[in-house]
């Protein structure tokens, strides 16, 4: 598949690199041009072990690039994975103004794209949040609706720093939050080479369960 990553953080350097190891086609999208350039170059902007090499291996093949314009991609690529920050505010509230932005980005690129495109949120965020800002930004600026021009599925990660590249290749399962079974055949296809089962859940709830499962590790880490 042709895959266009929004986000070379953490989390999207790991599942871009990850997916072109696959064989997919990878184009990395950042606005930071330090971070292109390191990718361009077959480096890693980010320490985790294990990455560098697969970011490496990724760029001799030419499965994977980077750029800070996403241009043709938008209209070709079958898959945009969004993992860009979701900062916390003074008062613990999330600032979603650099997801809806990118929401936005994507929904303009992809009103000149001839087929069924999926949009994937990895970025971790509140139903309403998703619904209101992300959902809402992308049927604005595309001129479609979810299910009809476009697909959309909220994909949570589950990644630990230090053992990111196994816990990407062995999670205890995968969780797809979306309400249309075309965009879950996608991704699941997308995901076919993991062992784990696949979870399909409506889009409110898969994002609750990201948050419960971080209030979970919160509590162990507590008690510890």
């Amino acid at each position: 598949m042709n895959v266009v990553v929004l986000g070379m953080g953490y989390v999207g350097c790991v599942t871009a690199a990850v997916l072109a190891r696959e064989g997919h086609q990878v184009v990395g999208v950042d606005s930071n041009p330090t971070k292109v350039d390191l990718l361009q170059r077959g480096q890693s902007p980010v320490m985790e072990p294990g990455l560098a090499e697969l970011v490496r291996r990724g760029q001799l093949a030419g499965r994977l690039t980077a750029t800070t314009n996403a241009g043709d991609a938008f209209r070709t690529a079958d898959v945009f994975i969004l993992c860009v920050g979701t900062p916390s505010a003074k008062n613990g509230s999330l600032d979603p103004s650099h997801l809806e932005a990118v929401a936005t980005e994507v929904g303009t690129g992809i009103r000149d794209h001839a087929g069924f495109p999926v949009i994937v949120l990895r970025s971790t965020a509140l139903p309403d949040i998703i619904e209101d800002r992300v959902v809402a930004a992308l049927e604005r600026a595309s001129g479609g609706k979810v299910g009809t021009r476009f697909g959309f599925a909220v994909n949570p990660e589950f990644l630990r720093e230090g053992t990111s590249i196994r816990d990407f290749d062995e999670p205890q399962f995968t969780l797809l939050g979306t309400d249309e079974p075309r965009s879950a055949a996608i991704l699941e296809r997308l995901y076919s080479f993991l062992s784990a089962p696949v979870i399909v859940t409506d889009r409110r709830t898969a994002p609750l369960v990201k948050y419960a499962s971080n209030a979970f590790h919160a509590l162990k880490v507590a008690f510890a």
